[in-house]
């Protein structure tokens, strides 16, 4: 008796705890679904006007120049640093061989030049007994032939003359412009091959800053885009200048970009090797960035999430993408500064989705 009593009990007390839930929380339906939990960020500029990259002077245009035939290298003449001018001796290659095939060509010119004159004596003799009749038209005709032969001999002796000239001139490198040293290679008495680069020399009045950037400094920037370089020695030197060149490829080794900045009437400071800084002139503007958990990419492009502010719920928007660092991915159109961006689970979201963001996220 005393266990029923105390059943009806504890099912009485279990019935009003159950109302006073209710009248608590305003809720009949325990089976109502609850709006997940998103994970979300507030979007972030990926860069800002802080740019600062360490650089060197470079020559804009310079030219790599070797010997066009293969020879043993005898000397160099100049040094890396030195000023040179048009035709000035940069290198010489041993000559002694080429200086007798000259000489010989000589003595083949001069015996051609010899056998040519003989000929032609023979020739006018044969033509006055010809016209007398003293010999017959067979002489006559050999004899023309020995004096064409001996005109082309001349020929061949001549072009071979000039020839040995040539290679013999060809064994001394001499500068081709104005310009700057700006490196020496080869040993003296190494074996050269034809084309190998021996000395190169840079046109001094053409002056680059070159740097090199990682992609997401690359963002934004355009050929044309003004910067400054100063000296790292002494800041207050500076000059101006514009990219001329951005290279599409990153390098192998470094997985960095190639800039050339073209300066603008650098000062005498400005030698080529000399460090320098650079930053852009104009403000740069910054640029969206997400974390890259929060991109969808398919066939119809790229798009995130975004969490509208006073619904809570998500609605989806398209967006271009700039570049993508590591983790990272930089937008170039679609998001806006503030606006949050849900970036776990976005593979399972709907169009107009409910959902819940923490209070405590605030990246």
């Amino acid at each position: 008796m005393k266990a029923a009593v105390r059943g009806a009990a504890v099912a009485v007390l279990a019935a009003l705890l159950a109302a006073c839930g209710e009248e608590r929380t305003g809720q009949s339906d325990p089976g109502e679904d609850v709006p997940p939990l998103a994970l979300t960020v507030v979007i972030t500029p990926s860069r800002g006007d802080d740019l600062i990259l360490a650089g060197a002077v470079m020559p804009q245009a310079s030219s790599q120049l070797g010997f066009p035939m293969l020879g043993r290298l005898m000397s160099h003449e100049v040094s890396v640093g030195d000023v040179v001018r048009r035709g000035d001796p940069l290198a010489a290659l041993d000559s002694t061989g080429l200086a007798a095939a000259l000489e010989a060509a000589r003595a083949d010119l001069r015996s051609a030049q010899a056998q040519l004159e003989n000929a032609s004596d023979t020739h006018e003799r044969q033509q006055t007994l010809g016209a007398s009749g003293t010999v017959p038209p067979a002489a006559l005709e050999a004899a023309e032939l020995q004096l064409k032969t001996a005109r082309a001999k001349v020929e061949s002796a001549t072009a071979g003359l000039s020839q040995a000239r040539d290679q013999l001139a060809n064994a001394q490198l001499v500068a081709g412009f104005d310009g700057v040293v700006t490196a020496v290679s080869g040993e003296i008495g190494q074996v050269v091959a034809a084309g190998s680069p021996v000395v190169t020399l840079a046109r001094p009045e053409l002056h680059d800053a070159v740097v090199d950037m990682t992609e997401r400094l690359l963002s934004g920037l355009r050929i044309g885009d003004t910067f400054e370089a100063a000296l790292e020695i002494d800041p207050a030197i500076t000059a101006q200048g514009r990219i001329r060149e951005i290279a599409p490829a990153a390098d192998a080794a470094t997985r960095l970009h190639r800039v050339r900045i073209a300066l603008d009437e650098p000062p005498a400071a400005f030698r080529f090797g000399t460090t320098v800084l650079v930053r852009p002139v104009a403000p740069r503007a910054a640029l969206p960035s997400v974390p890259a958990t929060a991109v969808i990419e398919g066939e119809d492009g790229a798009f995130v999430w975004i969490v509208e502010q006073q619904d809570r719920r998500v609605s989806r928007r398209a967006i271009v993408i700039a570049e993508r660092a590591g983790d990272r991915v930089t937008v170039e159109e679609g998001l806006d500064m503030g606006e949050r961006v849900v970036v776990a689970g976005v593979r399972s979201l709907v169009e107009g989705q409910a959902v819940r963001v923490s209070k405590a996220e605030s990246r």
